[in-house]
């Protein structure tokens, strides 16, 4: 698993679309506070929470609406939401970074 430090200069470059200068700089620490992720959750949509207490962890699912099927005279099966990409860790700002990168295509691990 990468660093909270390398996790947030890819969330940087990669979800917030900042040029790569922005890096020398001063990065939001993305990881640990829920009020620098949580516009970008917005963003994304339509999003879930899940406090896992059991596992000490929170579980970020971030669903994509996907188009209905069949022809619309006979029995069509109407537009649906599923999850698209998820990510669990200790906190939600965590957990909601990670989900948001792979939600980019970025490797996390």
């Amino acid at each position: 698993m990468k660093t909270d430090t390398e996790l947030n200069a890819l969330f940087v470059v990669k979800v917030a679309g900042w040029p790569n200068a922005y890096i020398e700089g001063d990065i939001p620490d993305f990881c640990n506070s829920a009020d620098e992720v949580l516009p970008w959750l917005e963003k994304w949509g339509t999003f879930t929470v899940e406090h896992k207490l059991q596992q000490a962890a929170y579980w970020v699912q971030l669903w994509r609406e996907f188009a209905g099927q069949g022809p619309e005279s006979s029995c069509p099966e109407p537009p649906h939401l599923a999850v698209e990409y998820d990510a669990e860790a200790p906190t939600f700002a965590k957990s909601a970074v990670l989900a948001l990168l792979r939600a980019h295509n970025v490797e996390t691990e």
